[in-house]
């Protein structure tokens, strides 16, 4: 019996061989080749947009705002405005005044010097009392009669020039320009200076109400005084018989301790003369004394909210 011929030993050897080859070279190819990239699915694509579309915009760089540099401050400080007003001032800067007198009148005459002046100045030297004359106007041409006032021992002060409400009360400068007119009225034809004044309408009223404030403290700054009045004869709200005057005085000043009384001097009051006469002598038969104001006697003043 023929036997079959042998396969060669070395085929299975050789197979062995490549297929090793072949794995060595698939690990190189994959360990030195780059790896391709996966293609995004269409979800990760739709996620993608969303976060691009909500996420919020990159602020700018803040820019730093430049810090100015200081200017340094003069070693010598600028003079204050000068006045223009240097001798507009009074005598009493600290506001400071005499022990209040009781049973004490102070009669005060507003708007003169007028035609009915000489005989109130008559009056009142007949029966030995001394006033208070706050007097507007030019008053050039009535020089006798404001030093005769001086000579009788009266006091004279100041109810400004024009007595316009609507000009004295528009701001501080009108109200100073026209005080200062009159003062220097006064001291041309007296040569008496003023301490004393007394504001058209009060020193609180409808024409100044934005501006007493400002002005009482000015005027104040400057030394002089200001008077209201606790006591009128109303002539100047339409009260015009002498009787009804001297009702008003004499009823407003019951059980008054000190009274400063507010009647007017002009020649729509021809009878004043008589009124103050008998007022004077009332007064005095209840215990009373007159005397002129000046800048040490303490004012009766409107109140006011500071």
């Amino acid at each position: 019996m023929q036997s079959s011929p042998k396969k060669p030993q070395n085929n299975s050897f050789l197979v062995g061989i490549v297929l090793l080859l072949c794995i060595c070279f698939l690990i190189i190819t994959d360990e030195f080749l780059p790896a391709k990239k996966a293609e995004p699915s269409p979800q990760d694509t739709i996620t993608a947009e969303a976060v691009a579309t909500f996420s919020p915009a990159p602020s700018a760089t803040p820019v730093p705002t430049p810090v100015p540099t200081p200017t340094p401050k003069p070693l010598v400080q600028e003079a204050p405005p000068e006045d223009p007003y240097p001798e507009l001032y009074g005598d009493n800067v600290t506001g400071e005044f005499a022990p209040p007198e009781e049973k004490t009148v102070y009669l005060t005459f507003d708007d003169g010097p007028s035609d009915v002046t000489e005989s109130l100045l008559d009056a009142l030297k007949q029966e030995e009392v001394r006033a208070t004359f706050f007097v507007m106007g030019d008053v050039s041409k009535k020089k006798e009669i404001l030093n005769r006032m001086l000579y009788d021992g009266h006091t004279i002060g100041v109810h400004t020039y024009t007595h316009d409400y609507r000009y004295v009360y528009w701001n501080q400068e009108a109200y100073l320009a026209d005080f200062c007119r009159q003062y220097y009225s006064i001291w041309d034809a007296t040569g008496y200076r003023p301490r004393i004044f007394r504001f058209p309408g009060g020193s609180v009223n409808s024409y100044n109400a934005h501006l007493y404030r400002d002005l009482i403290s000015e005027m104040s700054r400057r030394g002089f005084v200001y008077y209201d009045w606790n006591v009128t004869s109303e002539d100047a709200a339409g009260v015009e018989h002498p009787e009804e005057q001297l009702q008003e005085l004499l009823t407003q000043s019951e059980k008054k301790p000190r009274i400063i009384a507010l009647l007017h001097d002009t020649k729509k009051n021809p009878y004043i003369a008589e009124t103050v006469t008998q007022y004077i002598r009332t007064m005095k038969e209840a215990g009373y004394q007159f005397k002129a104001l000046d800048s040490s006697v303490e004012p009766v003043r409107f109140p006011y909210f500071k």
